[in-house]
């Protein structure tokens, strides 16, 4: 029931982001080779499956993202007619803050993600003050009303996002040792080979490309910020696969020709002339089909995992199995 639920969350998300990008790519391949994509990228079923708070939260705050520029006025007439949202700005502005509050109760390092978000709304799309504000109220409201459900579940007033911010904080120095490269290592040893770092690639390769779009100025922030928490663990790293077949689209895309610079042009007509297009039609197909292939195995594989973890934990029954909290300041300093 669990994993139909996040995976329902998830791909309302990955729609809902796939409208709102019809904004962003304004040729009908672009948009083709992204539906794709999204439909048909290896770790997408795995990863929706995953009821896990970085895979939920993550669902609710790219969802979130997408409503906010579907329903503002620098969104296309095309998303808008796909979609039909109706109703005021206004009550969308509550909505879509209450959307973000709750992945960031499920999640408390999407504030980050949020704080970014509302950086963009402000310094980039030039919303009304208004508008943010209800954003902001929206997020405060569900952040204040889970207060007493926290309390009705764990018997004592807590703040479980707190707490868990605590936590990750007094375990950063386990961390230090790798730094900034803790993020290239886990993608290179836990993702699928090539595909992993190519999507890793291709998130650093839209900073540069669009910076100006609403990803960089979420997603850079919030990998820098768990930097800090030294946080840099799978789990918070696997909470970008959801804007994943965006980017991989972003990143092989012009954004708006005729505003680039004449660096920027100068090297990608340079690019361009040093690949075929029949060479770069050949390693797209060859990509691709590798990526069939991953999505075969991704798919296909937690069918046993489950019978594995059993049979491990069956032949293991002869010894008492523990369960242990975390740090010394109790059981709920760890919850969140």
């Amino acid at each position: 029931g669990f994993r139909l639920l996040s995976s329902l969350i998830g791909w309302a998300s990955l729609s809902l982001l796939a409208l709102a990008s019809f904004g962003w790519l304004t040729t009908k391949p672009q948009r083709t080779i992204l539906l794709v994509l999204s439909a048909l990228c290896w770790f997408i079923p795995a990863l929706h499956a995953r009821h896990s708070p970085e895979n939920i939260g993550g669902a609710l705050f790219f969802a979130a993202l997408s409503l906010l520029w579907l329903t503002s006025p620098a969104q296309t007439r095309v998303s808008k007619d796909l979609l039909r949202l109706k109703g005021p700005t206004d009550r969308w502005s509550v909505v879509i803050g209450a959307i973000l509050g709750l992945a960031f109760e499920i999640r408390f390092s999407t504030g980050f993600l949020t704080l970014g978000l509302l950086a963009w709304s402000a310094f980039i799309a030039r919303m009304p003050i208004k508008k943010i504000g209800l954003l902001a109220a929206g997020f405060l409201g569900v952040v204040v009303l889970t207060i007493p459900i926290d309390y009705w579940g764990y018997g004592q007033w807590t703040l479980p996002w707190l707490n868990a911010a605590q936590a990750e904080l007094a375990r950063t120095h386990d961390f230090s040792v790798w730094g900034f490269t803790a993020y290239l290592r886990e993608v290179i040893t836990r993702s699928w080979p090539v595909l992993g770092v190519l999507g890793f690639a291709s998130v650093v390769m839209t900073w540069i490309v669009w910076p100006r779009h609403p990803l960089t100025w979420t997603v850079a922030p919030y990998l820098f910020a768990i930097h800090f928490f030294g946080d840099r663990n799978w789990e918070n790293i696997l909470l970008l696969g959801h804007v994943l077949p965006l980017t991989f689209v972003l990143a092989a895309t012009r954004p708006m020709p005729r505003k680039l610079s004449p660096q920027k042009r100068t090297a990608y007509d340079a690019l361009e002339r040093r690949v075929p297009a029949k060479r770069w039609t050949q390693i797209t197909q060859g990509v691709f089909a590798w990526n069939l292939i991953a999505l075969f195995v991704t798919t296909v594989a937690p069918a046993w995992m489950r019978t594995q973890f059993y049979s491990k934990l069956y032949r293991f029954r002869a010894f008492a199995l523990h369960i242990h909290s975390g740090p010394a300041q109790g059981p709920f300093s760890t919850l969140g």
